[in-house]
C-alpha cells in the first residue's frame, strides 16, 4: 500500500496556536449561554437571506484571526 502526499498546509497549525483558540471559541460559548436572556430569540429586521448580504460570496484566500472570526459572529449572526 502506498501512502497519500501529505501536504505542508496540514502541519501549518501550532498545536498552542490550536489549544488558544479553541480556548477562545469555548469562552465565547459560554459568554453566550450565560447571557442568553439579552439575546431576541429573533431580530426585529430578520427576513429570509438577509444574514447573507453580510458575508463574501467566496471564502478568503487566507484565513482570519480566531478574534476576527468572533467578533465578525458577535457583530453579523447574533446581532438583534
Amino acid at each position: 500500500m502506498g501512502s497519500l502526499p501529505l501536504d505542508d498546509a496540514l502541519f501549518s497549525l501550532n498545536p498552542d496556536t490550536f489549544a488558544e483558540e479553541s480556548t477562545a471559541v469555548v469562552d465565547f460559548l459560554a459568554r453566550y449561554y450565560r447571557d442568553i436572556e439579552r439575546y431576541p430569540v429573533m431580530a426585529l429586521d430578520a427576513k429570509p437571506g438577509s444574514i447573507r448580504k453580510v458575508f463574501p460570496d467566496a471564502a478568503p484566500e487566507t484565513g482570519e484571526s480566531m478574534d476576527r472570526i468572533l467578533d465578525d459572529v458577535q457583530r453579523d449572526v447574533l446581532r438583534g
